[in-house]
């Protein structure tokens, strides 16, 4: 999937805003969680998602979802970190 196949696909589902982010290697982030949905494809490198007492690593090609509010911790492989990420926000 390209990034703009991503990014068309995440604007049919009510994806409003899509993002290119860069995270440099072995960066982590401990548990948190967003005010918004977010979807991420990865580019380049390895992002690692601890959700819900499971870890998944993914890699370029791939893509996943954090839903609003989901509590995460992430880390990055030993290479930088390229992805998208489409963000959809909630109306209070």
């Amino acid at each position: 999937m390209t990034r703009e196949e991503f990014a068309a696909a995440a604007r049919a589902e009510g994806y409003d805003e899509i993002v290119e982010r860069e995270m440099p290697a072995g960066f982590r982030d401990p548990e948190h969680q967003h005010a918004f949905d977010a979807r991420i494809l990865v580019a380049e490198g390895e992002f690692t998602i601890t959700m819900g007492g499971a870890t998944r690593r993914y890699r370029a090609g791939e893509r996943f979802d954090v839903p609003a509010g989901t509590p995460h911790a992430e880390a990055v492989g030993n290479e930088p970190l390229r992805f998208t990420v489409a963000r959809r926000h909630r109306e209070a």
